[in-house]
């Protein structure tokens, strides 16, 4: 009998443990995560799993290739989470102005801790060509940040009748940099230092007095400086573009290119990576790529496919 009271006390025991397991599961509700949540798991680098599964607004299941036609600016993805704070799938959701502003805490959270960044990069992006090259992008952008909060030197010297051939000779020398494997940023430094000792000394205007031939220069070395400049030197080159100084398809490349800058899909579709080991060209994120061959036409680019052509054609 003792035995066989044992064996009724552990079965009894075995139900309960099931009962209680099966009661936990059914109480085990998603919820979503709050912004403040989801901001100190990525602080911490506890990154969700790459391949959760993303439901649309009305509960459909996504495939990645829809999640390509994504709008940024109305929706976006909320992180829910099972009752052991384990993220179980991403839920497209409408924005709202909380959610703006958990964006742009998260945005200011990896461009402010480069190695948090670089962290992201690598476990989110499988293909390591394609994430190398998106780090040497983000540890170049950091050198310029860093570099042009002390290294911009004005030369006082320069003449205001000779802004032509000075920007002629810096854009060669951009050109140049771009033909080498590892480009130069203190190259780029001393061709944007020379631009704002003219800009300085002699005024915007007098870029612009010299022509398009002096606004396309300057547009390019400014291009391949640093965010902080492009931010700057944008309402110039705006301005130039409304006198007929500067194309607006040439603008165009500055816009996604700030755009890019702050994590932002862009809109023109100029902004690509290449993969260093099959050359291929991989467009980073477009805002509307359902209709990017009727805007890229109102600023006068051609087709997103001609231009792939063109930049195929370039290497």
């Amino acid at each position: 009998m003792p035995n066989l009271n044992r064996i009724s006390i552990s079965l009894f025991l075995f139900y309960v443990i099931v009962l209680i397991s099966c009661f936990q599961k059914r109480n085990c509700e998603l919820t979503r995560m709050s912004n403040d949540e989801v901001f100190n798991m990525f602080k911490e680098g506890n990154f969700p799993p790459r391949d959760l599964e993303i439901y649309s607004i009305h509960g459909e299941l996504l495939s990645r290739e829809q999640m390509k036609f994504f709008d940024n600016n109305k929706f976006a993805l909320a992180h829910i989470k099972d009752c052991n704070n384990l993220v179980k799938k991403l839920q497209v959701v409408n924005i709202n102005s909380e959610d703006i502003k958990a964006r742009e805490r998260l945005d200011s959270l990896f461009s402010n801790n480069i190695d948090l960044h670089i962290e992201l990069i690598k476990f989110r992006i499988i293909d390591t060509s394609l994430a190398n090259k998106i780090i040497k992008e983000i540890i170049a952008n950091q050198k310029f940040k860093e570099i042009s909060r002390t290294s911009v030197v004005l030369d006082t010297s320069i003449s205001c009748k000779n802004i032509l051939s000075l920007l002629n000779s810096a854009f060669k020398r951009d050109q140049s940099n771009r033909e080498t494997e590892n480009i130069n940023i203190f190259e780029d430094q001393k061709n944007f230092n020379i631009l704002e000792s003219i800009r300085v000394k002699c005024g915007w205007k007098a870029i612009e007095d010299a022509g398009e031939e002096s606004v396309y220069p300057a547009f390019m070395i400014v291009q391949h400086s640093s965010p902080k400049n492009r931010k700057t030197y944008f309402p110039f080159f705006e301005s130039s573009m409304n006198k007929g100084l500067l194309k607006r398809s040439t603008l165009a490349l500055m816009i996604d290119r700030i755009l890019c800058d702050n994590n932002k899909k862009q809109i023109y579709g100029t902004q690509f990576l290449i993969n260093n080991k099959t050359g291929e060209k991989k467009f980073l994120p477009i805002e509307n790529l359902q209709k990017i061959d009727s805007i890229r036409n109102t600023v006068g680019l051609g087709s997103l496919s001609e231009y792939l052509k063109i930049i195929n054609n370039k290497e």
